[in-house]
């Protein structure tokens, strides 16, 4: 099938941990983003698809920006009911465009981060080499945003500004849905447009996102090997891409960033599910091998973790790690990164370039977890109702 029911798989996973959980007691089984060898948790997981994402309570203190998950009305993800002819079709002259280069590592730009929620590769912001060209069309006005583009007409005087991105990261299954149907994986670019190029925006800049759905094939995508290959499976840890392999970002997209589009206002799919963001979600699947769908689903699996060097094996009989690890949370002084961005999908709280130093991981507030594979996992939100909001249609 080109496209899989989540439902049907997420019921065969969770019953396969059910199974194990109860016929092995030694260890205890872990969902994704709750195991013992993260020393940074956020406090919340994908265990019900995020019906349960209520947020700090008022009393608690930190508690800003507030959850909207649950009582948001343009929250994300969606689902396209008429698939690629879902929408009101758009003018050609308001397609945001997109422009890669290739990101090359010199060994230390760039990071691939197992933030227990997602995958996450991010980038040396400062890297002259990396110059990406994203064009977000807008009126031009003191008050433009980045949802103008929504309600601008062919006859609009067509304004341009310059998305930044800054990360990509990873779910499956994928979020949007088309038709009701779920892809098996769905990668986000999230990028910052700042308020120097669209002056409505807040301090902190809008954000925009590009979604891309892939459907499962038995050929690998070669774009995707590497990142897949070179990220970890303990959550919490950062590896660094291999010196000379690239990531082409450009290559990944459909037709190269020219096929059809569909584009709405939503939010992040990750607490505190801020509203306001510009999805574009490209509505032509791409290609992922089945064995790559397997390796992030063991990125993000439920694992069985117990304390010391005794372990009964779960579903397999070699350990994927432990906690001890030299890989756990490998950090470099001196780093440019968007500051605060690791555990949320584009949290703006606190967006803003800054020196990252030194961080050592503490493992002396943790025992020795060994942990193994205890099924395969995911990291995916329900869709959210469209509560009327217009949707884009951009076709080629």
């Amino acid at each position: 099938m080109l496209m899989i029911n989540t439902l049907h798989f997420l019921g065969i996973s969770l019953l396969i941990w059910l199974l194990s959980y109860l016929s092995h007691t030694e260890g205890c089984v872990y969902l994704y983003g709750s195991s013992p060898q993260n020393p940074a948790p956020t406090g919340w997981d994908y265990g019900k698809w995020g019906d349960d994402w209520t947020g700090p309570s008022l009393s608690s203190f930190n508690v800003s920006p507030q959850w909207k998950c649950l009582r948001g009305r343009q929250q994300s993800p969606i689902d396209f009911e008429q698939g690629p002819s879902t929408g009101q079709k758009a003018p050609a002259r308001l397609r945001t465009t997109w422009r890669y280069p290739p990101l090359i590592s010199n060994g230390q730009n760039v990071s691939i981060i197992n933030n227990g929620h997602a995958i996450q590769v991010q980038w040396d912001l400062i890297d002259s080499s990396f110059r990406p060209e994203i064009l977000v069309p807008f009126k031009g006005l003191p008050n433009s945003t980045v949802l103008d583009v929504l309600s601008m007409t062919a006859a609009d005087v067509v304004h341009l500004a310059k998305a930044v991105p800054y990360q990509f990261h990873f779910h499956t299954s994928s979020e949007h849905t088309l038709e009701g149907m779920f892809g098996a994986l769905e990668l986000h670019i999230v990028h910052n447009i700042t308020q120097a190029e669209m002056p409505g925006c807040p301090p902190t800049g809008c954000l925009m996102v590009t979604a891309v759905i892939f459907k499962q094939r038995e050929q690998q995508n070669p774009h995707l090997e590497h990142i897949l290959r070179s990220a970890s499976a303990i959550e919490g840890a950062t590896t660094l891409l291999p010196k000379s392999e690239a990531i082409d970002l450009q290559s990944i997209l459909p037709l190269n960033g020219k096929s059809s589009y569909l584009q709405y206002s939503g939010s992040l799919t990750t607490p505190p599910c801020s509203e306001g963001l510009l999805w574009h979600v490209f509505s032509t699947p791409v290609p992922i091998g089945k064995a790559q769908v397997q390796r992030y689903m063991e990125l993000v699996s439920f694992k069985n973790c117990s304390a010391g060097s005794s372990q009964r094996w779960l579903l397999s009989s070699k350990a994927l790690y432990s906690f001890r690890d030299p890989q756990l949370l490998k950090t470099q002084a001196g780093r440019t990164l968007f500051s605060g961005l690791a555990a949320v999908e584009g949290d703006t709280s606190s967006l803003s370039i800054a020196k990252q130093s030194t961080a050592t991981a503490r493992h002396e507030s943790h025992k020795n977890y060994t942990c193994t594979l205890g099924a395969y996992g995911y990291n995916q939100r329900f869709t959210q109702p469209l509560l009327g909001r217009l949707i884009r249609n951009y076709q080629t």
